[in-house]
């Protein structure tokens, strides 16, 4: 148990390393407002904002869910 304990919090470390290393920009050209990556959000980030999303990095946590959902890829992770 305490191997599977401390490969699980090697595994988070590097995890919030890289993601912290991240962050989440919107290309407003490609973004449609479909509010896709608004309902994927686990900490309610994004907000449609006329027509376009926007990413409040103070509140974002850089998993790339939003990334992952946009149909337009919209959003790309990038480095900070």
């Amino acid at each position: 148990m305490r191997v599977f304990t401390a490969i699980l919090f090697i595994v988070m470390l590097v995890f919030f390393v890289y993601a912290g290393s991240r962050i989440a920009r919107v290309d407003a050209m490609k973004c449609s407002g479909c509010g896709d990556c608004v309902a994927v959000c686990p900490v309610d980030a994004i907000k449609i904002v006329r027509h376009r999303a926007v990413v409040d990095p103070e509140k974002c946590i850089n998993c790339g869910l939003c990334a992952n959902a946009c149909p337009r890829q919209a959003i790309r992770m990038t480095e900070k």
